[in-house]
Parts: structure tokens; sequence; C-alpha cells
């Protein structure tokens, strides 16, 4: 928590892809994947897809550089499999 901020999803089905900026995830497995830590300070593009071909969705964060005693955030999201989207 101190080197950044923590992003938890869930329920993302196996088969989906997940990620941020220009890093991916490929979901495998069900209930391996819970998010994603550590994300640095800047403007981030978190986004979700169904499957590899699928159109992806998602949200902007603006993650800050934390004091050296500072906790980063911790954003929660549920993957929506009825509307394909990554919803509170």
């Amino acid at each position: 928590m101190k080197s950044g901020d923590v992003i938890i999803v869930r329920d993302i089905p196996i088969g989906s892809l997940f990620g941020y900026d220009t890093k991916s995830f490929d979901i495998k497995q069900k209930e391996r994947f819970e998010g994603i830590k550590n994300i640095p300070p800047g403007a981030h593009f978190i986004w979700g897809g169904s499957s590899k071909s699928s159109l992806r969705n998602g949200f902007w964060i603006m993650s800050s550089k934390k004091a050296s005693n500072g906790f980063g955030e911790i954003i929660v999201k549920r993957w929506d499999k009825y509307n394909e989207v990554l919803e509170e």
C-alpha cells in the first residue's frame, strides 16, 4: 500500500482480458485474479473486455505521489457480465 494504489476487481469471468495502460492480463483460472497493486503516480486507464476480441471499456484514475508515510488508495470494481462493464 505504501508503494502505490491498488485496484481490486471481482467476478471477472474466465477468458476475459483486464489491464491498465499497456499492461494486460488474460484471466485463465476462476478466482485467481484479484486486481493490480503498486500502480505508480500518474494518469492510468483501467480497462476490461469479455474476450481478447471484444470491445474494451474502463475508467481513468489519477494516482498521486504519496508521502513517505502515506498509503495508496484502494479502488474496488466488479465485472457486470450482463453489460460487460466494470462497475462500482
